[in-house]
């Protein structure tokens, strides 16, 4: 079984290693001319990291990483919430927080052999009928596979083939991040720490072996507008969004010396996430908006899945049909849940407080104990 992955981000480049543990051959391919991550940090939590253990060196990730089993949540003036955000969603385990270029580093270390990954490939169009799967490309080559797994992103070109119906929701805001060297002061508060109110969050957690804080900003405003789905900010523009702010937050954005923003969208439950000889897997299956921190974790769950779904195919235990909707049927209906409790989560954490911080508390609890059945299967 020859098996095209369009997209070398983590959901692909995690796939391709679980599918040549499985003796199956890949290919990757990505419109990117240089393998470099989109964003900076985020969190891996206990049910993506169990995925990574069995596909990376662990150890050599952790080494960068900051453990991030408790967090500090506030609200715009910097009064503490009786809650613990990290601490829900890490369930008793441990969660990470890490810059995504060590995860990419750590998951192009067993692919480097051969030309597993081609960049400058950008994908036009997909096309599958009963014998072959075929990628087209914007040099007007094509490649032929068995199976095209569609690790593209939220824009991805592989859905348009799979759920062409689908249609994404940008009425989010955007995401603002940036990457500032860690002080000593910085050390005297929890690993991770929250702002939120005002219609805005701000989350921040150390990256790269603790030497800088990654700060992820979740506004409706827009610096500028036009029409493109990332762009640079200007640092005065944010530090003026958040004029007034808890000092210990202001002060951090007062070091930011280089910004960049995009748009934050998600999709809508889609009625496939597989069509004859392409599916889907990742944000390309189901983005979803970034306040639970669920993202690439997600992916990577997808990723395990598919990959023992089709080692089966590989060993001759099932038809290539079978497995796909084996892999959909297993994931689709918690995905599904999770991106709507996301949402949720973000209409809360944004909302004001109106001078109530219990309810608040209480609307917070409420949402992480609904993340933490569907995590469980118990939703």
């Amino acid at each position: 079984m020859r098996v095209g992955i369009v997209g070398a981000g983590i959901a692909g480049l995690a796939l391709a290693n679980q599918l040549h543990q499985k003796g199956i051959e890949v290919q990757i391919y990505e419109k990117a001319s240089r393998l470099e991550p989109v964003g900076a940090g985020f969190t891996i939590q206990p049910s993506g990291f169990k995925v990574l253990e069995g596909t990376v060196d662990t150890e050599s990730v952790l080494a960068t990483a900051a453990l991030v089993n408790q967090s500090q949540m506030m609200d715009a003036e910097g009064n503490l919430l009786a809650v613990d955000i990290m601490e829900s969603l890490s369930s008793g385990a441990k969660s990470y927080s890490i810059h995504r270029g060590d995860i990419h580093e750590a998951l192009l270390k067993d692919l480097s052999h051969g030309d597993v990954v081609k960049t400058s490939m950008r994908a036009t169009n997909i096309n599958s009928d009963e014998s072959a799967a075929i990628i087209q490309f914007e040099d007007g080559t094509s490649s032929s596979f068995d199976l095209i797994i569609g690790a593209d992103g939220i824009r991805s070109v592989a859905r348009k083939f799979v759920s062409p119906e689908a249609k994404l929701n940008q009425s989010h805001g955007i995401a603002i991040r940036t990457l500032v060297p860690r002080s000593r002061d910085d050390l005297l508060f929890h690993n991770f720490r929250a702002w939120m109110g005002q219609g805005k969050v701000v989350l921040t957690y150390p990256v790269r072996g603790g030497e800088f804080l990654n700060i992820a900003c979740y506004t409706d405003g827009l610096p500028q507008i036009d029409g493109s789905w990332s762009r640079p900010v200007k640092p005065d523009w944010l530090r003026n969004e958040f004029r007034g702010w808890d000092p210990s937050l202001t002060s951090l954005l007062a070091r930011a010396d280089s910004c960049f923003s995009w748009n934050l969208a998600d999709i809508e439950k889609l009625q496939n996430w597989n069509r004859k000889r392409v599916v889907l897997v990742g944000d390309a299956a189901h983005a979803m908006v970034p306040y639970l921190g669920q993202g690439a974790n997600q992916a990577l769950v997808d990723c395990y899945e598919l990959s023992n779904s089709l080692g089966k195919v590989a060993d001759d235990q099932g038809t290539l049909a079978e497995a796909l909707q084996e892999y959909e049927q297993s994931r689709k209906h918690s995905v599904a849940l999770i991106q709507q409790l996301s949402r949720k989560a973000g209409h809360i954490f944004k909302s004001d407080f109106d001078g109530n911080r219990d309810i608040k508390n209480l609307e917070i609890t409420a949402l992480l104990k609904k993340v933490s059945a569907v995590q469980t299967g118990s939703a």
